[in-house]
């Protein structure tokens, strides 16, 4: 959040300059200032719209990958409940069309209707902030660029030609961000390159495309640079040699082949993990021009070591008898022929709490017995939101959430509707690994303790949870 308030508070700033733009322009002009100087005024300004503008689109996808909370306080913000962006935007066109008025210029006027589609931008921009969060991921990953300053025929010269064809429109694809992360590169790289390096975009605007995409190490590498037309090709250029690195790359893939996390037992779940993650390896030691095609024993052998006894199993009765060492071919035919056979058996089993092994939650949000993952109704307190995100229950003390675990029926294990005998959610607490939930955890408490619990109605709890988290 620290960031978005730091954009914000640079926005502050331009807006300022823009908003005083043509009072600034007639302080030069009444200074006598030669003409030229003049003309690199107007331009100057509008290079800071451009910023502004660009600066605003990146805040809109910041906040919209905050958590409610923080959203909500970014929100409350001057910046938009004073509708920053839209003023501003309106003072920049009278500054520019006055200042252009000022000094008589005869180049052609953009057409009203691409000024019309700006101010729509701005609206569909201020709008959505107040969509609700299963949307977010609709991220605005490009808007139209400013058009004021080029003539007409230019305009017209970018639209594709697509003369006894329908337009379909497609999604909006989101511009790809990076870490540092070697295993990412390429395809940030050829995403990137796609999306803005070849489009045409002026070079800084793409700069500033480049500056917001860039995360963690890989920003370190730019922060310092000025947002001017002659660095983006420079920051580019040396943003790609450096990660380029083909050595790094192929020891990384390789890294990843010989630390396979090792199936713990028979799951869909666990078998997908480990055959996109290997999948995943091999391609791309593929496109690093390795021989893979050679390696065959390599990654057959590496892999079966990682499946679990059930699945090593089915895959020796698979071989049979035969004394040729299997094929990478055969082994991905048998994972995915096993994957289908794991999830058709466990779908007639009714297994209602398969889900992703990359979830981040204690909880699945698709149980069924969770009456929150339905509705999004709180039975501590009725709102819409999951119990574990109840503010009566965050900041409450562990006594105080263990007294409204009891008094709502609640499962101390997932805090679903349901006691945690019959809990079949496989995740446990996360400090010691006992059958509860993390944020209910006591050093002294054992499972039997939580199982008290659940059966009694009143219950004594141990000296140590008047303790808070």
């Amino acid at each position: 959040m620290d960031s978005v308030v730091n954009q914000i508070n640079q926005q502050l700033v331009l807006s300022n300059f823009i908003n005083n733009g043509y009072d600034n322009f007639l302080k030069i002009k009444s200074s006598g200032i030669m003409r030229n100087r003049q003309d690199l005024f107007l331009s100057s300004l509008e290079n800071k719209w451009t910023k502004f503008r660009l600066t605003h689109n990146a805040i809109i996808m910041d906040v919209l990958e905050l958590p409610l909370e923080e959203r909500e306080f970014i929100q409350a913000h001057s910046y938009f409940t004073e509708q920053l962006f839209s003023r501003t935007h309106e003072n920049y066109l009278s500054a520019v069309e006055q200042i252009r008025s000022s000094l008589s210029v005869s180049e052609p006027v953009v057409v009203e209707s691409n000024l019309r589609e700006e101010e729509s931008v701005v609206a569909r921009s201020s709008s959505r902030i107040n969509e609700p969060i299963a949307t977010r991921d609709s991220v605005i990953t490009e808007q139209p660029v400013l058009t004021n300053s080029l003539p007409v025929q230019s305009v017209s010269n970018e639209i594709p030609s697509t003369i006894g064809y329908p337009y379909s429109r497609l999604p909006r694809i989101k511009i790809p961000t990076f870490d540092g992360n070697p295993t990412k590169w390429l395809e940030y790289r050829d995403l990137f390159s796609s999306m803005v390096v070849s489009t045409s975009l002026t070079p800084v605007e793409k700069l500033q495309y480049l500056k917001t995409s860039l995360t963690g190490t890989a920003s370190q590498l730019i922060q310092n640079t000025a947002l001017t037309t002659e660095n983006f090709s420079k920051t580019w250029e040396s943003l790609v040699s450096f990660y380029d690195n083909n050595r790094l790359q192929v020891n990384t893939a390789l890294d990843s082949l010989f630390n396979l996390k090792p199936m713990t037992k028979e799951s869909s779940v666990e078998l997908e993990l480990l055959y996109t993650t290997v999948l995943q390896i091999h391609s791309t030691l593929e496109t690093l021009h390795q021989p893979v095609e050679t390696w065959d024993v390599i990654f057959v052998h590496l892999t079966v070591l990682k499946l679990d006894s059930e699945s090593i199993k089915a895959w020796e009765n698979t071989l049979g008898s035969s004394k040729i060492p299997p094929s990478w071919k055969e082994l991905i035919d048998f994972l995915i022929t096993r994957l289908s056979s794991l999830q058709a058996y466990e779908r007639s089993r009714g297994d209602k709490f398969t889900f992703r092994a990359s979830t981040k939650h204690h909880y699945p949000r698709t149980s069924d017995d969770d009456s929150t993952s339905s509705s999004f109704s709180c039975s501590i307190c009725n709102g819409k939101h999951y119990h574990v995100r109840c503010p009566n229950y965050i900041n409450g003390t562990i006594n105080q959430k263990l007294s409204l675990i009891a008094e709502h029926g609640l499962c101390f294990n997932c805090l679903g509707n349901h006691k945690v005998s019959i809990c079949k959610v496989e995740k446990r607490c996360k400090k010691c690994g006992q059958k509860h939930h993390t944020t209910v955890h006591i050093p002294e408490l054992s499972l039997n303790t939580i199982d008290t619990l659940d059966e009694e109605s009143e219950f004594q709890l141990p000296s140590s949870t008047s303790k808070t988290e």
